[in-house]
């Protein structure tokens, strides 16, 4: 974990069901850990672009992006928008309820 991040970009697509409902479940881990959270929703690459282009004024630490078609389509431009930014890799492990005992 980065000790020095206390703001953090979440760039995320409205239209995909999915990234509203994990943005959404974003908000109280981030708390917890006292990392101040920049919503950055992205319809289109005009969005995406206007909005990257922004983020900069609001001294965050590192960029994430949601998992989308979309997004990740855009990622090459996602990191050229955001030079010298960190952007975090997470993974997800996922466990079918039904092959919990």
């Amino acid at each position: 974990m980065m000790s020095s991040l206390t703001r953090a970009a979440v760039v995320w697509n409205p239209r995909n069901e999915a990234n509203r409902h994990n943005m959404a479940n974003l908000e109280v881990p981030a708390k917890i850990l006292g990392i101040q959270l920049e919503s950055i929703p992205a319809r289109d690459v005009q969005d995406m672009e206007r909005a990257l282009r922004g983020v900069d004024r609001r001294r965050v630490n590192a960029t994430l992006t949601l998992a989308d078609a979309f997004l990740w389509n855009q990622r090459e431009q996602i990191v050229a928008l955001r030079p010298g930014t960190v952007f975090p890799r997470c993974t997800r492990s996922w466990t079918s309820p039904r092959s919990v005992a």
